[in-house]
């Protein structure tokens, strides 16, 4: 039986969403530990993302979803929350507004 590791588990979440973004041509940096609201920032030609990723069944908590809320950034940036479900090909984007 294999033991799961969710530290393990959210990095590789974190590394397949900075491969899917790196691919549509954006430069993404990660944060530190993750410490702060958002595990990645994406930087575009015109706009900037500040993604949250999370993996597998986990959902942001409510006081995560209200501290992204109200953090205030340019009309040009994007709030998202990326969902990786277990063996998905895809993940599941929300913006948040």
């Amino acid at each position: 039986m294999r033991l799961k590791n969710p530290k393990a588990k959210g990095a590789r979440a974190e590394r397949r969403t900075r491969v899917v973004l790196q691919a549509a041509g954006y430069y993404c940096l990660k944060a530190g530990g993750s410490l702060g609201i958002f595990d990645l920032v994406a930087i575009g030609f015109g706009d900037l993302r500040c993604i949250q990723v999370k993996a597998g069944t986990q959902y942001c908590s409510g006081i995560e979803r209200e501290q992204i809320q109200s953090l205030p950034l340019p009309v040009w940036a994007t709030k998202e929350i990326w969902r990786w479900p277990d063996r998905a090909k895809e993940p599941i984007i929300e913006w948040i507004r």
